[in-house]
């Protein structure tokens, strides 16, 4: 009888951009998790990622593709790449987050698969994955307790920082976390964290005119003596929730 799909690329082994027929792109998008091999899981999530790239498998469908992978998925490698791209499915290549109940569906299947993750690395790679994706108020509220301590993840203890990284996700969001940043920069210990949250608080404000002076700090060479925090800023200037405003810093920072 016919293979449920061929894969040329199965081992893992190729270099190269390798197209799936039809069939097999059918199949793997409505069973790929059934696969038992991780090796295989893992290289055709990778072959229909390509295929995603090129026009030929649909992101809306590799998107919910992911979820059932997400909650399926023991090997920690692939769990890894799968967050990557469902991040990228998430704000790049779909609507979801347009979509109220894809998005609250997507935060469901992350805290599903927080829960049941076996190993603190797997924990952690996920919860990181569910605060960068975060919009629903039930999930906000949640980051929030954890941020504050009324709240905790099991067998995932949170240090300083991931309560950096929530109180930055939540002050994109909405104004009303704002002052978390000010509470949070006078309880940050490590003096480079406090000094990189300080440098970074003026690219996740709500206000135009602060994104703005930010921005136009950079055109001093002494200001971008921290590489890694310019890059930083210029990742939250440009995220997809500020994606209408943006651009007016593309042609000046080239």
């Amino acid at each position: 009888p016919a293979p449920d799909f061929v894969l040329p690329n199965g081992r893992g082994l190729g270099y190269g951009e390798f197209h799936l027929d039809r069939r097999s792109r059918t199949w793997l998008l409505l069973h790929l998790p059934d696969v038992q091999d991780p090796l295989t899981r893992g290289s055709a999530w990778l072959t229909l990622w390509d295929a995603m790239l090129v026009g030929e498998v649909d992101a809306d469908a590799l998107l919910t593709l992911a979820g059932p992978a997400l909650l399926r998925e023991t090997h920690e490698p692939n769990l890894q790449r799968l967050l990557t791209c469902t991040e990228r499915l998430f704000w790049i290549f779909t609507d979801a987050r347009a979509d109220a109940a894809r998005s609250l569906e997507l935060e469901h299947t992350l805290r599903t698969a927080l829960d049941a993750a076996p190993t603190t690395s797997a924990k952690a790679a996920i919860f990181a994955t569910l605060r960068s994706v975060a919009l629903g108020t039930r999930t906000l509220a949640w980051l929030q307790a954890l941020w504050s301590g009324d709240a905790q993840i099991h067998d995932l203890p949170l240090a300083e920082p991931d309560q950096i990284a929530i109180v930055q996700e939540l002050a994109l969001r909405e104004p009303r976390f704002a002052p978390l940043l000010d509470q949070q920069l006078a309880q940050t210990k490590d003096r480079e964290r406090r000094d990189a949250l300080a440098f970074l608080a003026p690219a996740l404000s709500h206000s135009t005119e602060e994104r703005d002076r930010f921005f136009a700090t950079l055109a001093d060479p002494d200001q971008r003596r921290r590489e890694p925090w310019v890059i930083e800023g210029q990742r939250w200037l440009h995220h997809p929730l500020r994606e209408t405003q943006s651009p007016v810093y593309l042609e000046p920072a080239l």
